[in-house]
């Protein structure tokens, strides 16, 4: 098949890294993609075939014609059978460049999120509604984000669920540090809700205060996070940037913590079980079902800070003899429910439905 991947910029975010990562893996099985950016990112996305920058500036860009005819060009170059939109801006950039010009590629929607916690009005609704009136097809991460993008859809889109995959890898941690280390990794954007959980670990250091919290990643709200961790703890708040390879920087005895407002299943979770990682998160989006079948996530309910720090205390003091055998198994589990082969077969056989 000949297929055209649409992301909003190259940037350390799970939704462009998973699409690089689908991409690369549907090359390799003999298929044609190319990969196509709206805005300008300086992450290496490591993407193997043709990659198509678009260079917008600005979210006002993308309701200006004349930068449609810049994605006409590459659609006409490429000619794809099917063009696949990767969360942000993507789905708005496509369906208007769909409505003035003509193209015969069939549309999906790689749904990694929850779509609603985005459309605050019943104004927004509407206008996502008929942004997706003509689409052909969704992939949705989760139940959860199925059954809240259903709304949205027209009856003649074809929808499916498929899981996230994590490629097959080693995950060769740093050495154990002498204090015990919470981790964060995720951009730096208003759903990850960084802020509060610089609060939560400022009630943490009451009871351990050698304790250091490493927040991996960047983005829009970077200076505002950093502004936090000023004022709650300076000296334990440390910021590493985004890195390619994010686990390379996590020691072996760290707790990975998500404290975010809204998610769909968050690739890092998979990464924590497969990298032996403890976690503690709120029990939001589709998180819930990434923990069914593992033992080693703790879920708390948005907003009670005593029971996310009674779970980091636990994690934090639980002894290696029944902590060890918990993570190996929750290891073996993710290997096999985040396979990347049997995953990508899964979108190429939903493509294939979807072209008829």
């Amino acid at each position: 098949m000949r297929i055209l991947f649409l992301i909003h910029r190259s940037q350390a975010r799970g939704q462009e890294i998973f699409a690089t990562q689908l991409a690369n893996r549907l090359l390799e099985s003999g298929n044609e993609v190319a990969l196509v950016s709206l805005y300008a990112g300086e992450f290496d996305l490591k993407f193997k075939g043709s990659h198509f920058r678009l260079n917008l500036t600005s979210g006002v860009e993308t309701l200006f014609p004349w930068h449609w005819q810049r994605l006409i060009e590459v659609i006409q170059e490429f000619n794809p059978e099917l063009i696949q939109a990767n969360g942000g801006d993507t789905v708005k950039f496509l369906s208007l460049t769909q409505s003035v010009f003509s193209f015969s590629a069939k549309l999906v929607f790689n749904n990694g999120g929850v779509v609603s916690h985005y459309l605050d009005s019943n104004w927004k609704k509407w206008v996502y509604q008929k942004l997706l009136s003509a689409w052909d097809g969704a992939i949705s991460v989760s139940r959860y984000s199925q059954t809240d993008l259903a709304q949205l859809l027209p009856s003649t889109c074809k929808q499916t669920q498929i899981p996230i995959a994590i490629p097959a890898q080693e995950f060769l941690l740093a050495p154990r540090s002498e204090s015990q280390v919470f981790v964060h990794i995720g951009g730096f954007t208003q759903e990850k809700n960084h802020v509060e959980l610089i609060r939560i670990f400022g009630e943490y250091l009451k009871r351990d205060p050698k304790a250091q919290l490493w927040l991996i990643g960047d983005g829009p709200l970077k200076m505002q996070i950093q502004t936090a961790a000023q004022q709650v703890a300076p000296h334990a708040i440390r910021f590493f940037g985004a890195v390619p390879n994010p686990w390379a920087l996590v020691p072996q005895n760290s707790i990975l913590v998500l404290s975010s407002k809204m998610e769909g299943t968050p690739a890092v979770l998979a990464e924590a079980f497969l990298a032996k990682i403890p976690v503690v998160t709120y029990a939001v989006g589709g998180i819930k079902e990434m923990a069914e079948g593992f033992a080693t996530i703790r879920l708390v309910e948005p907003g009670d800070h005593p029971s996310f720090i009674e779970a980091m205390t636990y994690w934090a003091h639980l002894p290696a003899e029944i902590s060890g055998p918990a993570l190996a198994n929750s290891a073996s589990k993710a290997k096999d429910r985040f396979d990347f082969g049997r995953v990508s077969n899964q979108f190429l056989e939903f493509y294939k439905d979807v072209c008829g």
